[in-house]
């Protein structure tokens, strides 16, 4: 692998690649349709992009990336906070996707190898396998009578039927030519497609992404969950989005060394493992067409709820957006603060349906996870809440979500081939050794509502 140099950008062959050429290519990616509105992997690829023109880096770090994109402390522990990660996947999908549309027809192509931030440019292969010419295989079309000279006239009469084996050859290699490009289409479709050839997962995916020109996932803020466990009190969305709540450090019943930690902590925006893995799974079933844009609660606005799709990850406690939604929820994940307890509030019971589901400190005991699809408040789009008791209850509702055989599932206890919005509790139980397990406890759909 070759690195820039004042003269050459990096390149795979040795044929040089001017860095004028790469700075034009890099400007086209990002004002694509796969760029143009996603801000955040515009400046992914474009920091990592100068970083490596100027020629002086061999590597570029994760952490680096974290401090200066997303605004980590320098330093920070990847292990546990893996934003670069979900980002840089998107990226690549992003880049994929232009390189398959606007951009096919470019003869420079940037990639971004998994397992490194470093971007490599290099020249467009040339296609291995040709199709043959329309002019080779159309006389294969037309066999009827030939219009020939009287020599040739004659030859043909003392060898009837050579000339279809003339062409034999031909039609073989254009059969296998349509074969082989019928393979790498379906391939391809699997790839873009994650729902291909699952009924489930494309009765629900497809309609939902279409709602909307962009679907926002929304990442949970732990750092605001963390304030109201020490603070002891539920805090309304309003005082999150104006950030008032920071002043609840100030209250003269909080000593000093405890004001310290709130206004630390109020200063970070942290996530949970569980809450990145439901991300991704989403993010690994929307195909690299679609036009998504994932974003931190704190950064979220009411302006791009209005206008996008969007998928709220994490209960309320720790992403308050869901608070714009709890008056049409039937189930309800509340946190008491003074007990530190999680419970799910069921609005209007049903026959063996409780009217609260609470959770208990014993780690293999019962947890709960919520999935709501609901139009948006404004009923401009629609919305989804992937929610859970704790962090591994959230992943479990991605995982449901995302999974043929539990939308299956779902639908067949339901009784709906087209899915309506919905509600589902879900029962999420571990025994050690083994991977959590989700069972439906009860259900909700709102015909009605579309």
């Amino acid at each position: 692998m070759k690195y820039m140099t004042d003269e050459q950008c990096p390149a795979q062959e040795e044929e040089q690649i001017l860095p004028e050429e790469c700075r034009a290519l890099v400007e086209r990616i990002l004002e694509s349709a796969h760029f143009r509105r996603a801000s955040r992997s515009r400046e992914f690829l474009s920091f990592v992009a100068e970083q490596v023109l100027r020629g002086d880096v061999s590597e570029i770090h994760e952490q680096e990336i974290g401090s200066r994109l997303f605004g980590r402390p320098p330093g920070y522990d990847t292990s546990q906070d893996n934003i670069v990660r979900v980002h840089a996947t998107e990226l690549r999908k992003r880049i994929e996707a232009y390189f398959a549309s606007e951009g096919s027809g470019e003869d420079l192509v940037l990639e971004i190898p998994r397992g490194s931030y470093l971007p490599i440019f290099r020249r467009r292969l040339a296609p291995s396998v040709s199709v043959p010419s329309p002019q080779v295989a159309s006389p294969v079309v037309n066999l009827g009578p030939v219009i020939a000279s009287p020599q040739f006239q004659e030859k043909t009469t003392q060898n009837p039927g050579w000339s279809h084996w003339l062409f034999l050859p031909a039609v073989v290699a254009l059969s296998i030519a349509c074969m082989v490009l019928l393979y790498q289409n379906r391939v391809l479709r699997k790839s873009l497609y994650r729902w291909e050839g699952k009924p489930a997962l494309t009765a629900f995916w497809p309609s939902f992404l279409n709602a909307a020109p962009q679907t926002d996932i929304v990442l949970a803020d732990t750092s605001f969950a963390l304030v109201e466990d020490i603070v002891a009190q539920s805090i309304p969305l309003n005082d999150y989005l104006n950030r008032t709540y920071t002043e609840i450090s100030h209250a003269p019943d909080i000593s000093l060394d405890r004001r310290e930690d709130l206004a630390l902590i109020s200063s970070r925006n942290n996530g949970s493992f569980g809450d990145f893995r439901a991300a991704s799974q989403i993010m690994a079933l929307i195909p690299a067409t679609g036009n998504f844009h994932l974003v931190f609660a704190r950064e979220y606005s009411a302006d791009a709820m209005k206008q996008h799709n969007v998928v709220l990850i994490g209960s309320r406690k720790s992403n308050p957006w869901v608070d714009l939604f709890r008056d049409r929820l039937n189930f309800n994940i509340f946190y008491d603060p003074r007990l530190h307890q999680d419970f799910v509030r069921n609005r209007s019971p049903r026959p063996g349906e409780q009217p609260v589901y609470v959770v208990t400190n014993d780690p293999y005991a019962s947890r709960y996870s919520l999935i709501a699809f609901l139009p948006n408040p404004s009923n401009t789009a629609e919305a989804l809440i992937i929610a859970g008791t704790d962090s591994e209850a959230t992943e479990a509702a991605g995982e449901f979500l995302t999974s043929e055989k539990s939308l299956a599932q779902f639908r067949q206890k339901a009784h709906f081939d087209k899915f309506p919005y919905f509600e589902v509790l879900l029962s999420c139980t571990q025994l050690p050794g083994t991977s959590l397990k989700a069972e439906i406890v009860a259900w909700r759909t709102y015909s009605d509502l579309h």
